[in-house]
């Protein structure tokens, strides 16, 4: 009985100890940066509360009637659908292709796939700006979706390659049996059973275009052509710092990427179980 309550109160502690620990490192500062964008002092005054009941939602009214927040924010988000959406689209054919059929060279281009992921992003800037120059694709929000879905893919197929890998073929072979053609299997039979790995590899993706910051300032240079990452920027003057505007356009850019998460959460968490059990 005493060894059980000991097990009970160390795990109850270590418990305590993770909670405490993810409220440091991530509750908190997320909180310092949504209260100081709603404080009307700055934050780094003598005198400045981490508890203060004193709130102003002028920061936010100057980070959108100041600066083209709302427009990086459409611009961020035409970008990042589109991206999400054409990086799906191709990567879940090629997982497909490579899950299902027997080919030659199909393993040297899985290896292939595998090495575009350990080449740093930075090593392929000049490469691809001196190619966006010669398409006409600079300052161009067309150029920066190329750009985006060019890298994701890869990713993206390996991830959905090993989803499609734990679907049983013999599902599709009674949809063939049935009537249903290949075309239609894959649609009507793997797809649906692979959405939570959809799900996670859409999120990755998501992700990606939406903070990515090194690509958008290559690529673009007109303001109102700009991503929220490199909208950021603005609030930094030469020799000021508009802290209150940028931690409020900071708490605004969150949102949409906390919204796309709730949107998936139950495939998320479907998604990585399965891939628990694949490995």
């Amino acid at each position: 009985m005493f060894i059980f309550a000991r097990k009970k109160i160390f795990k109850f502690i270590g418990l305590y100890a993770l909670v405490s620990v993810v409220c440091v490192i991530v509750v908190f500062p997320f909180y310092w940066m949504v209260l100081s964008s709603l404080t009307p002092q700055q934050i780094f005054e003598p005198d400045a509360s981490l508890f203060t009941l004193e709130l102003s939602g002028k920061g936010y009214i100057d980070a959108f009637a100041k600066y083209s927040l709302s427009r990086w924010l459409f611009n961020s988000s035409l970008v990042a659908i589109a991206s999400v959406f054409f990086s799906i689209v191709i990567s879940c054919f090629a997982a497909y292709g490579l899950s299902r059929f027997n080919y030659t060279g199909r393993f040297a281009f899985t290896t292939l796939l595998i090495v575009t992921q350990m080449i740093p992003f930075a090593v392929w800037i000049i490469p691809l700006y001196v190619i966006f120059r010669d398409l006409h694709l600079l300052n161009s929000l067309v150029g920066l979706v190329v750009a985006y879905i060019t890298f994701a893919i890869p990713l993206c197929t390996l991830l959905l390659k090993g989803f499609f890998d734990i679907i049983p073929k013999e599902l599709e072979e009674a949809a063939l049996i049935d009537g249903c053609g290949r075309i239609g299997g894959f649609l009507r039979v793997v797809l649906p059973i692979a959405l939570p790995g959809i799900a996670v590899t859409s999120l990755f993706a998501f992700l990606q275009a939406w903070n990515e910051y090194v690509f958008a300032a290559t690529l673009l240079q007109n303001s109102q052509k700009y991503t929220v990452s490199i909208g950021l920027y603005m609030y930094i003057g030469e020799f000021t710092v508009d802290w209150i505007s940028l931690l409020a356009a900071s708490v605004v850019i969150t949102i949409p990427t906390f919204v796309v998460f709730v949107f998936v959460q139950k495939g998320l968490i479907k998604g990585i179980g399965a891939g628990a059990l694949k490995g």
